[in-house]
């Protein structure tokens, strides 16, 4: 039996109490939905924009994967929610396995984030 992974602190907080996961509720101006997967491990990201005037009004996501996975999309979403839609941009893959101390075997699900918020821009023409 091997022992369950160590996870850091944020990872438990933002997998314990994901405030961002869910479906895009209210009105706004435009709605643009990423779709990426991991086929070799069945991970999957769904991540989704509501815009207002070129800014974040809200963005929420749906996880099929580890806990890490959940971490990264909760951080995405609390860190750019109400910011500039150009911010996606930002989005890290590195950043995001270094700040959650994902191992490197869970690579694979830091990009899945890094590659939804490119494929949002892009679904804005940015």
């Amino acid at each position: 039996m091997t022992a369950p992974e160590s996870y850091n602190e944020e990872v438990r907080a933002r997998f314990e109490n994901p405030v961002h996961a869910g479906d895009i509720v209210g009105d706004y101006a435009q709605v643009i939905t990423a779709d990426v997967a991991e086929s070799g491990y069945g991970a999957r990201l769904v991540l989704c924009a509501g815009l207002n005037d070129g800014k974040i009004a809200a963005l929420r996501f749906k996880v099929k994967g580890c806990p890490y996975l959940v971490a990264a999309a909760e951080a995405v979403c609390d860190s750019l929610e109400g910011g500039p839609a150009d911010r996606l941009a930002g989005v890290s893959a590195s950043e995001l396995k270094d700040r959650l101390a994902v191992p490197i075997g869970r690579m694979g699900r830091m990009l899945l984030v890094e590659d939804a918020a490119r494929e949002l821009l892009e679904s804005m023409g940015e």
